[in-house]
């Protein structure tokens, strides 16, 4: 039986030895000296592993909370493993780094994890892919605590400052379960064009230019950063012969003069501009997190949703009483993208839109 239960940090009193693995989740626009902290949640929890996750902000219940939120985990040391893997990027491919960790998730006997990634959009991208490449179909949701000149790339394990890491928590008793969905609110505009030219998940050249070119004279942004800026809160719609799906842009990169996308696209590809409609995104937050809620199973006890730091005034928005009818089993993390599974089974790195979990069956 694994429970899980949610402490605010100025809520700590007492000491909780029964507590195999503590995960601090600290909002980055209140940070606090995790050093000399350390020793403090230590000292409640002094048998437990304690993994300090960095987000941009935190809903808990109906509020939003400036302080580090404690999820402290109970009886894990035969159902509950963290994995962390280091990627030094001047040294080794992202691809290749996300080739050793799918043989570590190959293992059958995890039912699903939680993954947070201190890479770069581009480089978790490929290690997705590398998932993808070697089917494993293990349940992973979770979201990107690192997004370059915004958030730290440090995390930290037992007090240890960690950099450019990846880390997993990996649920082994298959009496727990993952159910997500993924809920974006963007409607395409404008003409279609073709893709002439791409590389795995890169948009090298639109209609025979380059993809960079292109959209700044398309959109007349007078810099790339501007262009790179405004294309963060936009989707496109890609056909792939008779399937459409939405994807979210990830990174410029100024060598190819291409985007990289979350997901794979092909040359021959067409695709249409998408842009968030206020609406759409307002009313798809409250409707998949309200049919989550009144859909719960007996045994389900959490909701999680990552979002973008963005949308946190649109879940605001949702009334009090809607609000109340999930606030003891809902909390959200705001984080720089959500990593989430597909209708396909495959692995993405979505950088717009709302991704809600349940954690059904032996969570408490």
């Amino acid at each position: 039986m694994v429970t899980c239960k949610y402490i605010l940090f100025s809520d700590l009193k007492e000491a909780h030895p029964e507590v195999e693995l503590v995960c601090v989740f600290q909002p980055i626009d209140k940070k606090f000296a995790f050093r000399s902290d350390f020793d403090y949640v230590k000292s409640h929890f002094p048998n437990a592993q304690i993994l300090e996750i960095h987000v941009s902000a935190i809903v808990y219940g109906e509020m939003r909370i400036s302080e580090p939120l404690i999820a402290a985990f109970q009886d894990t040391r035969s159902h509950l493993r963290i994995a962390t893997f280091k990627y030094d990027f001047l040294e080794e491919n992202a691809y290749d780094k996300g080739l050793e960790i799918a043989n570590y998730l190959s293992d059958e006997k995890y039912s699903f994890g939680l993954v947070f990634s201190y890479l770069n959009a581009y480089n978790t991208s490929l290690i997705l892919s590398a998932l993808n490449d070697q089917h494993i179909e293990l349940p992973l949701c979770g979201g990107l605590a690192h997004e370059a000149g915004n958030t730290s790339e440090i995390s930290y394990l037992n007090g240890e400052e960690l950099h450019n890491h990846i880390h997993f928590l990996l649920f082994e008793t298959p009496r727990i379960s993952l159910r997500s969905t993924f809920s974006q609110g963007y409607e395409p505009f404008g003409p279609v064009f073709q893709i002439t030219r791409a590389y795995e998940d890169q948009i090298l050249e639109i209609e025979n230019s380059l993809a960079g070119d292109f959209i700044r004279d398309l959109f007349k942004k007078s810099t790339y950063f501007e262009m790179e800026d405004f294309l963060s809160q936009m989707c496109i719609e890609i056909q792939q012969e008779d399937k459409f799906y939405c994807s979210s842009f990830l990174e410029f990169n100024t060598e190819t003069m291409g985007f990289s996308i979350a997901g794979e696209i092909n040359t021959g590809d067409t695709f249409r501009f998408c842009k968030g409609n206020m609406i759409e995104i307002m009313e798809q937050a409250r409707s998949t997190l309200l049919t989550f809620a009144k859909n719960f199973e007996r045994d389900v006890q959490t909701i999680v949703a990552f979002s973008d730091e963005n949308r946190l005034n649109q879940f605001n928005a949702l009334t009090v009483e809607e609000s109340k009818s999930v606030s003891e089993n809902t909390l959200v993390f705001y984080m720089n993208g959500q990593i989430h599974q597909n209708r396909q089974q495959l692995y993405q790195l979505e950088k717009n839109g709302i991704l809600f979990t349940k954690l059904i069956r032996d969570v408490q």
